[in-house]
């Protein structure tokens, strides 16, 4: 094989493997479905939804985990579908998932105050 042609490919790999690099780190923004604000306090809420539902009878834990979450989505303007999709968002996503529930986390500590 000749030098030159040789170079040529040594050149083009690292090229291509460059390109291949810069694409896979310029991974986009996951986008929420829904104002980012308005997903902290659903999943506040769902956190004491989640509460809540640990506190009842084992016989009727389902029927009202159906009831509350129905509540969930009717007060917040949302569906269970849209409420989903956004939780898979944020599972591609592991910093903006941690991002978002340091908010939320904040969020309930503001209830909690409130509340006392």
């Amino acid at each position: 094989m000749d030098f030159t042609k040789f170079r040529f490919c040594f050149k083009q790999g690292i090229f291509f493997t460059l390109v291949c690099f810069i694409f896979a780190c310029g991974k986009p923004k996951t986008e929420l479905s829904m104002p980012e604000e308005k997903f902290i306090k659903i999943l506040a809420d769902a956190h004491l939804i989640e509460s809540a539902i640990q506190n009842n009878n084992a016989k009727f834990r389902d029927s009202m985990t159906v009831v509350y979450y129905n509540q969930l989505y009717e007060i917040h303007g949302t569906s269970e579908e849209e409420f989903r999709l956004n939780i898979k968002a944020l599972e591609s996503d592991p910093k903006m998932l941690s991002e978002i529930y340091a908010k939320v986390m904040d969020e309930l500590s503001k209830m909690e105050a409130d509340n006392k």
